[in-house]
């Protein structure tokens, strides 16, 4: 019986964030980069707390790999979403002669994330990520924060490594 509770309590806590997919794509020079801050103008596509939250993320990982954020940038940050809200039918069959009577509950969000590294001086792209995802509705705010600090993490510590590796092959 301790091994069902335990198989199922593992089983029910990696079911809260599915699997997750993070796709690179470097398209010029990244080195020389070590200013930053975020695109000017910002459609995200999401409310204004996850807007925020995943800029104060953004702001901590950049600031942990010594770029520093400035009015002059070498670089922008720009991120939006794309999400498709999946429902399940709920049978309302309480009211009396509506039988038929379907109210939809949200149980899951596909979210596609972009982060994208706008070189400035030339103003193009220069780096961008992909991150795919699924949250589940019943994930505390706690959770989501848990969900964005480990994917773009991951996503900006990629970015960190094209500048690191960039740096070192400009400099041989």
């Amino acid at each position: 019986m301790k091994y069902f509770i335990g198989l199922f309590l593992l089983v029910t806590a990696s079911s809260c964030f599915a699997p997750t997919s993070i796709y690179y794509e470097v398209n010029s020079d990244v080195s020389g980069f070590s200013t930053y801050n975020f695109y000017p103008v910002l459609d995200t596509n999401l409310p204004e707390d996850e807007t925020k939250r995943i800029m104060q993320i953004i702001d901590l990982e950049l600031y942990k790999a010594d770029f520093q954020k400035s009015e002059s940038p070498d670089f922008y940050v720009n991120f939006f979403a794309e999400e498709n809200t999946m429902y399940v039918p709920i049978y309302n069959d309480s009211i009396p002669r509506q039988s038929d009577s379907i109210t939809l509950k949200t149980v899951a969000v596909d979210q596609l994330l972009y982060l994208d590294v706008v070189d400035v001086e030339n103003d193009e792209l220069a780096w961008t990520a992909t991150i795919e995802g699924t949250l589940q509705d019943t994930l505390s705010e706690g959770e989501v924060h848990q969900y964005y600090v480990g994917k773009i993490t991951e996503a900006l510590q990629n970015f960190v490594l094209e500048v690191k590796n960039e740096e070192l092959e400009n400099n041989e």
